[in-house]
This record gives C-alpha cells, sequence and structure tokens, in this order.
C-alpha cells in the first residue's frame, strides 16, 4: 500500500476515534462507513485500474480478426494485439476449442490491458499493455502430469463397439485402427472372438484436462494371430511403432488401393472373361466398388503415366522404390495435380472408381509388377518402411521387455 493510503486512513481512523468519545452511536457509524470507504477508495488507488476479463471461444470458421471485432475495440488495438500474438504463434493454426481472454476496459473507453491464448497443448500466449502503451508477450508452459492407463476387450461385432465399450475415447480408437492399419481391415477383416488390448498415456494439466492420448503399446488376436505395436522414440526424436522383432508396423504398402465391397476377379491364369468370352491371364485383381469411390496410392512413389490407356481407361501407373510399380485403370476420373512425374505419398488420393475402357461395371483394376513381372499382389508379403537400427536395439530391448510385461499382465477374465 502507498504512503499516500496510509495516512488518509490514519487520519480518517484519529478522527474517527476522537468522534466516538464525543457524539452517539448513530454518528460512529457514520463515521465507520467513511472509513471503510477511504480505505476501499484507497486500495484502489494502490492497486489500479480493474478490467473486466472477457473469454471468446473459437468456432468453425472463426478467425481471431473477426472475433476481436465483436469487442468493439478500436482497429489499431485489434491490430496491435495479433501483430505481437504472431510474433509468438501463427494465428493461421488456431483452431475451433481455443480460446483466448481478454482484460477489456468499459465501452465508453473501449482500450484493452491484456490478453491471453490458450490454443490445444501445454502452451499459451499473454500479451500485458503498460500504462505508457508498452506491450510485453510471452509463452508459458503450463505444468502437466501424465498418467498410464490399460484395458482389453473381446470383439463382439465391430472394433469400434468394442472398444466404446471400454469407454475408450474416439480419437484412441482411430488411432488404434492406424497402427496395424497395413496388416489388419478393421472393415472387413475382424471377426467375433477377435480379442485386443491397448495400453496408453493420457496427458493433463493441473485442472484435469486432457490435452494429448497416445498408444504405448498395443495388440491385436484374430484367429490365433498376434500382430503386437511398441511405441518407440529413436535417438534423432521420431517416434514409430514396431513389432518385437523390430520391422516398423507401418509397411511400404497399403492392403489395398480403396475401400470395396468385395473382390470380383482375382488374380488368375485361366479367367473367363465377361466381355471377350474367353479364357486368358487376368493377372490383376478387381475391386468392385460403387461408382466415384476414392482410390489411392498403395505407397509412396512417383506418378509414370496419368491418362487414357486404352481398354483399362482413365489410368495412373505408379512406380515405387525396390522395382514395384502399381496400376490404376477404368477410374471415372483422375485426382487433381496427378500427373507424370508428380510424387505422392502412401494413401494419397490418386482417382476415383468407374468403368472407362472396357468394363461392365464400376470397378478398380489394380495390377502391380516387381522388377517388370506382373506378381500377385494378394500374396505379396509386403514389407516393412524401416526397422530398428543396429544403435538402438539396447534401447528398443529395454522398451520392449516392459511393454510386453505391461500387455503380459492384462486378463480378458
Amino acid at each position: 500500500m502507498s504512503k499516500y493510503a496510509r495516512s488518509a486512513i490514519t487520519i480518517n481512523y484519529n478522527r474517527f476515534m476522537v468522534q466516538l468519545k464525543a457524539t452517539n452511536l448513530r454518528t460512529a457509524i457514520f463515521l465507520l462507513s467513511a472509513l471503510l470507504s477511504s480505505f476501499t477508495a484507497c486500495s484502489k488507488l494502490s492497486l489500479g485500474h480493474h478490467y473486466p476479463v472477457k473469454k471468446v471461444v473459437l468456432t468453425e470458421g472463426d478467425t481471431l480478426s473477426a472475433t476481436l471485432e465483436t469487442l468493439e475495440l478500436p482497429s489499431n488495438a485489434q491490430s496491435e494485439i495479433i501483430e505481437k500474438l504472431t510474433s509468438l504463434f501463427n494465428p493461421k493454426y488456431l483452431r475451433p476449442g481455443d480460446y483466448y481472454e481478454i482484460a477489456v476496459d468499459t465501452p465508453s473507453n473501449p482500450s484493452w490491458k491484456s490478453f491471453s491464448y490458450f490454443p490445444r497443448g501445454q502452451e499459451f500466449y499473454t500479451l500485458t499493455k503498460s500504462a505508457s502503451g508498452m506491450i510485453e508477450a510471452r509463452k508459458t508452459v503450463r505444468a502437466v502430469k501424465k498418467e498410464s492407463r490399460r484395458t482389453r476387450g473381446i470383439i463382439r461385432s465391430s472394433l469400434w463397439e468394442a472398444m466404446t465399450e471400454q469407454r475408450l475415447e474416439p480419437d484412441l480408437i482411430m488411432d488404434f485402427a492406424d497402427v496395424f492399419a497395413s496388416h489388419i481391415d478393421f472393415l472387413t477383416e475382424p471377426r467375433t472372438g477377435d480379442r485386443f488390448k491397448v495400453i496408453y498415456e493420457e496427458t493433463k494439466l493441473e485442472n484435469g484436462k486432457t490435452l494429448h492420448r497416445q498408444i504405448t503399446a498395443a495388440q491385436y488376436i484374430a484367429s490365433g494371430k498376434e500382430f503386437t505395436a511398441i511405441l518407440f522414440t529413436n535417438s534423432d526424436g521420431t517416434n514409430g511403432y514396431y513389432a518385437p522383432d523390430g520391422n516398423s508396423m507401418a509397411s511400404a504398402f497399403l492392403r489395398a488401393p480403396l475401400q470395396y465391397r468385395r473382390i470380383s476377379s482375382y488374380f488368375s491364369m485361366n479367367r473367363y472373361h465377361p466381355i471377350f468370352k474367353i479364357y486368358r491371364p487376368h493377372l490383376g485383381i478387381d475391386y468392385a466398388a460403387p461408382q466415384g469411390t476414392p482410390v489411392s496410392s498403395i505407397g509412396k512413389g512417383t506418378v509414370k503415366f496419368s491418362g487414357w490407356n486404352g481398354g483399362t481407361g482413365n489410368s495412373v501407373h505408379i512406380k515405387h522404390p525396390n522395382g514395384f510399380v502399381s496400376y490404376y485403370g477404368h477410374l471415372s476420373r483422375i485426382a487433381k495435380n496427378i500427373n507424370a512425374g508428380a510424387r505422392v505419398n502412401r494413401g494419397q488420393l490418386i482417382g476415383y472408381v468407374g468403368m472407362t475402357g472396357i468394363a461392365t461395371g464400376p470397378h478398380l483394376d489394380f495390377r502391380i509388377k516387381k522388377d517388370g513381372l506382373l506378381i500377385n499382389f494378394l500374396r505379396l508379403k509386403i514389407p516393412p518402411t524401416t526397422k530398428i537400427k543396429d544403435t538402438e536395439k539396447e534401447r528398443f530391448s529395454a522398451v520392449k521387455k516392459d511393454a510386453l510385461k505391461q500387455l503380459g499382465g492384462l486378463s480378458y477374465q
């Protein structure tokens, strides 16, 4: 409290004690009220002007500038907030659910004193404005705590329903499916009686809000075949899921280039052609699917050909590492920017199912070559993208031992 405030209270207190001796109770109460008022006024002098804080939660389509406009701040105030925040955080990364708190003055004197932006994650950003107009910008990292959780279940109808019964969040279910996507098609392959185990870590703020969930170990057992994935952080800081043998759970190719209803024609050396009415080799796979079904590249590579290709109609050919080339035919149309020479990633959209060229119905004619020879994709043992380096094996062995122990401790009973 300032020297001025202490003096003012002392003067009023002395006046009160003198008057109390000479006046009645009503006058004493009046004087006491005056004393308290002077204390409150002096406290305000000491602590400074109070700015009410407003909280604004961003929704879909919101921009920072648009929401600041609703607060009726002068345009120069909006600009300085955006400019200073941009020095710490790029506003283009704001997402629905982010929020900010801003201390603003009365409508008759629109100004701001402080601004704090809270994106998802541990970090938040604060701007404070001094009486002289100087603005300080700082980043703060919130304290968090991590909790390990585990659960298991048995498939009755679908993975989604089984995991939902165990109260797992949707984002965690999708992450689990992604971990095993190269080995299991959870849309068509799960069977009643399949089992799963999952160990995951939750990162929470001190107020209990969950910031992040990450699977650290998982297992899926289908028809007696066991798939196990272990999260491992390499020395360079990159994360990946690996099988106990050290091979990456992510394979070089997808199990299929689309979500299909059925395989209408398999790889065969003597297949009866439905149009030409003769037996001849069919060195590919026909995936029957509705017109317009998205088609993805099975792996990373470079587009060799994109366009009309006679009997297979609209087609895309992609060259992959290690001597592989994949072919996609009868497309209704080819995706934008899928031109010869373009680089594509595993799972990237390249076109849509159709029946262009010589076809009796909508389907994808898919073929793959290895070193110039067409092979049966369904029998191809797809190689992993990476494996644990020799220099990492000792650390991985320790992480694996702990993960397998935790998974083994989960009972289905």
